[in-house]
This record gives structure tokens, sequence and C-alpha cells, in this order.
């Protein structure tokens, strides 16, 4: 797993979110930016689309998580 945070001078436009890696290939990615989408390559094997999906909305949701904890 890697951050990925790039700047594209061309589009102006930020991108913030995650990039997953196996064996050097990209096999998912989440945006965690407005509302959030993820990507995950259809050939991936289950176990992997299971741990990358929980990662990813855990991910998503964390914010809304900050907002509802008691203090």
């Amino acid at each position: 797993m890697t951050d990925e945070y790039k700047y594209d001078a061309k589009e102006k436009m930020v991108f913030q979110g995650l990039l997953f890696a196996k064996s050097g290939e990209t096999v998912a990615a989440v945006s965690l930016m407005n509302e959030g989408a993820i990507w995950i390559k259809k050939d991936l094997d289950n176990k992997c689309k299971l741990l990358i999906a929980a990662i990813s909305t855990a991910m998503l949701l964390q914010p809304t998580l900050k907002n509802t904890s008691p203090r």
C-alpha cells in the first residue's frame, strides 16, 4: 500500500487517496476526496479484495467516525 498525493498543473486538480500494489502492479485505488471512490481489479483473488474493501471502508468512514465518537 502506498500513499499518493499528486498535483497536476495542467488540470489544476489535487488527488488524494491510496494505491494498493501487489508485485509492483496497482491492483486497487481509493479516492479520499469528496464522497470517495474505490476501484479494485476484477481478477484479484477474493482474500485480497476483502482486505482492500475493509481498509478502504475504514479510510472513507474515518471522518464520520471521528465526528460521532463520544469524547
